[in-house]
């Protein structure tokens, strides 16, 4: 698998957000942030689980948690088929996902969005109805399946979006992990 024009395909298609403010607040090949105010865009590829996801942070957030592309469609009240695909493995399929990506966010997301902090109070909102609706549908075994299984599978990203608001849920021994998940992190940009 050759993922070397991940970063050069991010900087292309959205070179526009430099052109709106934005400044390139890191560059590496998996991983691409763009700053803008308290917010932090993220678009990231995940070797993994061959998905690349775009996800947005504010930086005045303390659980500095970040909010996938469908909330951030949801929280700005837009009706739009958005899914993460996955096996994406090929550089063809790496340039058609970050234009797919790149379209999206320019005719979904008014750049004026981020001049206020209405946008992560939504997100917040969202994020907290949708656990509250999604959780208590999964049993405590499940959820500690779900938690071992990205452990064991080294989805550190993926095992702390998921797990850091739950934390007085877990188990002592998960509570541990998730520290040294997020330990094993740092250095490496979210």
């Amino acid at each position: 698998m050759r993922d070397s024009n991940f970063e050069t395909e991010v900087r292309r298609e959205f070179s526009f957000l430099i052109e709106q403010g934005f400044a390139l607040a890191n560059s590496t090949a998996q991983n691409v942030e763009y700053a803008f105010g308290d917010y932090l865009l993220e678009i990231d590829y995940d070797i993994r689980s061959a998905q690349i996801g775009l996800f947005l942070h504010s930086k005045s957030d303390p659980n500095r948690g970040g909010a996938s592309f469908g909330f951030v469609l949801a929280a700005l009240g837009r009706n739009v088929n958005y899914s993460s695909p996955v096996n994406i493995l090929t550089p063809d399929d790496i340039t058609n996902r970050i234009r797919e990506l790149g379209i999206l966010f320019r005719e979904n997301v008014p750049i004026d969005t981020f001049r206020s902090m209405f946008l992560w109070q939504e997100i917040r909102r969202l994020a907290e109805e949708h656990r509250n609706k999604s959780y208590p549908t999964i049993t405590p075994v499940e959820l500690s399946a779900r938690f071992l299984m990205l452990w064991e599978q080294q989805r550190y990203i993926e095992l702390v979006r998921m797990f850091e608001t739950m934390e007085k849920h877990l188990s002592d021994e998960e509570r541990g992990k998730l520290e040294m998940a997020k330990a094993r992190l740092v250095g490496r940009p979210n």
